[in-house]
């Protein structure tokens, strides 16, 4: 179990005990102590490890001394003298600046020819970066698990608000003379769009919302969102803005952005109760081929970068970790239903960026942003409207959703037909054929997929104009495939958007029809 050397100044010398200049890189550490465990050689790498820049200053100390417990150093070398080796260990140093390391640590005996144990030689890997990769892919599948149950969620309870507004609209409209009545209709109403704005947070957080997205410039959103960030802070705390000119365009939803930019503020006021000073400032971030240490997660390329720093009362690493999960409760998240920062992680990653929070307890906190720089593109257009007559097949799996849609369709004079399956919507086409205008179907059914649909009719007729409705309108481009850019409705909608959306798919196909 022991070593028997028999060059006895081999001890004394790091270079005599083996150890070379192959060693020498940032994340190995070795060292040769006394028996009592004090160092007597260090390698610069070393000396590093344990923060200090000159390793001649390090003879004499123990290792003991550098760590965040002194008990399990102990151990070892009660362990290494006994049977001649101890490790690998796991051991938190702490350096004098105060940052802590983690390393793991093996010692092994040196033994001279008399069989004297002459010294003890360590080795220490810097174990740190592993540790927060280990805990970022970590703290990543969480949120990829928690963005899928609440884009889940929220998909089927977009399909129940769509049954309670509609039917709110229509009790609202027949109860307009009876004033009791009506006040219930739209107490309903009311709380069903509330309902809608949290299924739009969890959509927002779990990647699957809408983005209209179009090349601008950063400074000028800012700019536009200031007066409602200003809103946000309320009066005791101060807004100042660092903008950097000429910066390159990005490609962003401006809404959303403004969106984050608020949601951020209104966090940054939960922590200054008394008043403080929030610095949103702009410049650009440029990642260089060489993996960042401080952020090697980000792709190289140019960014926009974004920082959000307020002067409040900061939080603790536990918080930081979870401070992006829905309805975390570390404190008051910046939005009353608790989605406020998980909203704007999913905007940021879904945008193509990063977002990333830097806290200490008692001195303020820095939210980061990066969004990738693009070039300039070209602009959409907008179809126009059509009076409401037409035959429209309406494909939809949940029942209730379907007769609601139906009859409301009817209600404003067209001729609907229902399916409930995709096959049954191709038996439903082959017994009416061109007599079908529009197809108005779910993007995703538990039987068949509207793209198939859609696919399917238009080779019996390439006229036939194509609506999806989708609770999970993030996944239209995903799942629509060649389909991606055809016009959807998302769920929950008023009967009236539903009315307005389906007038202007048929306005289109009119007006290619006369093309």
């Amino acid at each position: 179990m022991t070593e028997r050397q028999s060059d006895e100044s081999g001890a004394s010398s790091i270079a005599r005990a083996g150890f070379g200049q192959r060693f020498e890189d940032r994340w190995v550490g070795r060292f040769v102590a006394s028996p009592d465990g004090r160092f007597t050689d260090v390698t610069p790498a070393m000396a590093v490890l344990l923060g200090i820049p000159d390793p001649a200053t390090i003879r004499g100390r123990t290792l003991g001394e550098f760590c965040v417990d002194e008990a399990p150093v102990q151990r070892l070398l009660t362990v290494v003298r006994g049977v001649g080796r101890a490790g690998v260990a796991d051991l938190a140093l702490v350096r004098p600046d105060g940052e802590r390391v983690r390393v793991a640590l093996a010692l092994e005996a040196v033994i001279d020819a008399d069989g004297h144990f002459r010294s003890i030689r360590g080795l220490a890997f810097d174990l740190s970066e592993s540790v927060e990769t280990r805990q970022r892919l970590e703290g990543a599948q969480r949120m990829e698990a928690l963005g899928r149950l609440a884009g889940g969620i929220a998909h089927e309870f977009n399909n129940l608000l769509t049954v309670i507004t509609g039917h709110g609209d229509r009790l609202v409209e027949s109860l307009s003379q009876d004033v009791a009545l009506g006040r219930s209709a739209g107490a309903i109403l009311r709380a069903a769009r509330r309902a809608s704005v949290l299924t739009q947070h969890l959509l927002a957080f779990s990647r699957r919302q809408v983005l209209r997205p179009r090349v601008l410039k950063l400074n000028e959103v800012i700019t536009d969102v200031s007066p409602l960030i200003v809103g946000a802070l309320g009066e005791h705390v101060d807004l100042r803005l660092q903008l950097s000119p000429e910066l390159p365009s990005i490609n962003v939803d401006p809404a959303q952005v403004s969106q984050v930019l608020v949601n951020l503020a209104a966090y940054a006021k939960s922590a200054m109760p008394d008043g403080g000073t929030l610095t949103l400032s702009v410049s650009r971030f440029s990642q260089g081929t060489r993996v960042s240490q401080e952020r090697p997660w980000v792709r190289p390329g140019s960014y926009v970068r974004v920082d959000v720093a307020d002067t409040g009362s900061g939080m603790d690493a536990a918080t930081q970790v979870h401070v992006f999960e829905p309805f975390f409760s570390g404190r008051n998240v910046g939005a009353a239903d608790g989605l406020g920062l998980s909203s704007v992680f999913g905007i940021v990653k879904q945008s193509g960026g990063y977002i990333w929070v830097q806290s200490e307890v008692g001195r303020g906190t820095t939210f980061s942003i990066l969004f990738p720089t693009q070039a300039d593109s070209g602009a959409t257009t907008t179809p126009g409207l059509l009076h409401a007559d037409a035959t429209i097949l309406v494909v939809e799996d949940d029942r209730s959703v379907r007769a609601l849609i139906a009859d409301e369709l009817r209600r404003r004079g067209y001729h609907v037909l229902e399916s409930a399956s995709g096959e049954e919507a191709f038996e439903v086409f082959s017994s009416h054929g061109s007599r079908i205008q529009l197809l108005l179907t779910d993007l995703v059914l538990q039987s068949g997929s509207g793209p198939t649909i859609a696919r399917r009719l238009r080779a019996s007729d390439p006229g036939i104009r194509v609506l999806y409705m989708t609770g999970l309108p993030g996944h239209v481009a995903a799942d629509a495939g060649d389909d991606s850019g055809a016009p959807f409705i998302q769920k929950p909608f008023s009967l009236q958007t539903l009315a307005d959306k389906v007038r202007a798919v048929l306005a289109a196909g009119e007006e290619s029809r006369q093309a």
